[in-house]
């Protein structure tokens, strides 16, 4: 049997002090004298700094890395390597170079839904309009395309940058190549998909056929074998939670931080007074996004019908009546537990269109049909049951379902 190591490693900080620079500017006179006579303002010159210290942090970032790459390899001398992520500049990028000079097989688990280039650019273009994120200069985004034209594509008129051309050119000291979609699954030998949709995805990017395993996402599995249990877990879960066993629960799920200004996210707190007043009996229970900083505790003072939860997601979205999400991936979970599902855009974010597994489900596009669509859905049985049919036969398309994902990870592993 062969060993498997799993090697942890904190995220870089690429950041860390760059923001916290402890420089009084308004108080040397001497300084600002210098800056008036030379006619320099100072607001340039202190971007100036910031820029050089954060190369100069940068550089060493990536030194590191690269070091630590080379001890790790070294130390556990591995016949194959494993990676979640070959795009973003990190430890494991180092590790794939690294295991290149070394005759190491490197294979990329990608087990998170990702989109095509253009869905990466449309939800960066709609971050940066809705102020976000900040546009990078225009004289940044000249340099990235001139050097790394992968690195920059034009969408709605716009160039977006999807990577720091300075950075790119630091990591091709190393070996690095510049971070962008289109390099994910470029300098790997093997890729294993969880669907058909990420098999187009990557073939849309160039990836070989040859280089594409198709085997599912792991976490499949699990809810394969949960729905053996549903009657159980239903009645322990009931039971623990001292919900009334006559209770309509409902699950929504955030997505990603990303979407839109966290000072204007107030749909949660409007979409669960809505789905409150359909029936006494509905329970909503609310399951932040991973990467989310937000405190939504304040929802549970809405109602006691109301609690948010960050454990036993699969378990609560399986004993629910419905699901709603604005774009979180676990409408994919949902659907193959035989949940109804809504899924809703109120900003015309074309959510529809950047995660098409959305569209497989119901859409809302305001308060009022999310509130008529959820009722129909909680009461209507033929509606309910005609609509589970219907998203179940879409989803195909984005998940295997057979309780044998894992099994064919390992198979693949063993013979690369």
């Amino acid at each position: 049997m062969p060993q498997i190591r799993v090697i942890d490693y904190q995220k870089r900080e690429t950041k860390k002090n760059r923001d916290n620079l402890n420089i009084n500017k308004s108080n040397n006179s001497l300084k600002n004298y210098f800056f008036s006579k030379l006619k320099i303002s100072n607001k340039y010159f202190f971007s100036f700094y910031n820029f050089l210290y954060g190369l100069k942090q940068e550089i060493k970032i990536q030194k590191n890395l690269n070091l630590k790459a080379e001890l790790l390899l070294e130390n556990e001398k591995p016949d194959l390597l494993v990676l979640l992520n070959d795009q973003r500049v990190d430890l494991e990028l180092f590790l794939i170079t690294a295991s290149k000079r070394k005759n190491i097989a490197t294979v990329l688990l990608n087990v998170f839904w990702i989109g095509d280039i253009y869905q990466a650019a449309q939800l960066q273009h709609f971050r940066q309009i809705k102020g976000i994120v900040n546009r990078e200069p225009d004289w940044l985004i000249a340099i990235a395309k001139f050097i790394f034209p992968k690195t920059v594509i034009n969408y709605g008129g716009s160039n977006i940058m999807f990577s720091h051309p300075f950075k790119n050119l630091i990591g091709l000291y190393y070996g690095i190549k510049p971070s962008t979609p289109l390099n994910r699954g470029q300098y790997v030998d093997l890729v294993i998909i969880t669907s058909q949709n990420q098999k187009k995805v990557f073939e849309k990017n160039g990836i070989k056929n040859s280089k594409l395993v198709l085997a599912g996402e792991p976490q499949n599995d699990k809810l394969f074998h949960l729905r053996k249990k549903k009657d159980e877990i239903i009645k322990s879960l009931y039971k623990d939670l001292i919900i009334n066993n006559s209770a309509n629960i409902i699950t929504i799920a955030s997505s990603n931080p990303g979407f839109i200004p966290k000072k204007k996210d107030k749909d949660y707190h409007r979409i669960i007074k809505h789905l409150l007043d359909i029936h006494p009996t509905i329970f909503i229970f609310f399951k932040p996004h991973p990467q989310e900083e937000m405190d939504f505790d304040y929802l549970e003072n809405i109602s006691s019908r109301v609690k948010v939860i960050n454990n036993q997601i699969d378990e609560i979205i399986m004993c629910s009546k419905l699901f709603i999400t604005r774009g979180s991936s676990t409408l994919i979970k949902a659907v193959l537990l035989g949940v109804p599902s809504i899924s809703f855009d109120f900003h015309h974010e074309n959510i529809g269109k950047r995660y098409p597994y959305s569209a497989s489900v119901e859409q809302s596009n305001n308060l009022l049909e999310i509130k008529e669509k959820a009722e129909s859905l909680l009461f209507n049985s033929n509606k309910r049951g005609q609509v589970i049919n219907q998203q179940r036969k879409a989803i195909d398309e984005y998940a295997i379902f057979d309780g044998k994902c894992i099994d064919r990870i390992i198979n693949t592993l063993i013979k690369v």
